[in-house]
């Protein structure tokens, strides 16, 4: 099987599961475990257009999440 190539790069991509954070105005949504191809020399990411559809059908249907997170937040402004 052939390994797939970055397109930013040209590094080997692999497949990992990894935690992807998606702010959707000035709310936060974070999906875990998501399948994704990410490049072992830049650290492109890339995502089936099905993994897309299934974080964007999460959010737009309001779907019970599988725990909800309290996120500290830090302003560095003077």
């Amino acid at each position: 099987m052939k390994a797939n190539i970055c397109a930013h790069c040209g590094g080997i991509m692999e497949k990992k599961l990894i935690t992807v954070d998606r702010r959707i105005e000035d709310r936060l949504f974070i999906f875990e475990h998501v399948p994704a191809e990410i490049c072992s020399q830049c650290s492109s990411r890339w995502f089936s257009s099905e993994v897309l559809k299934d974080m964007d059908r999460k959010i737009s249907e309001s779907l019970e999440p599988a725990r909800i997170e309290h996120i500290p937040v830090y302003s560095l402004a003077v």
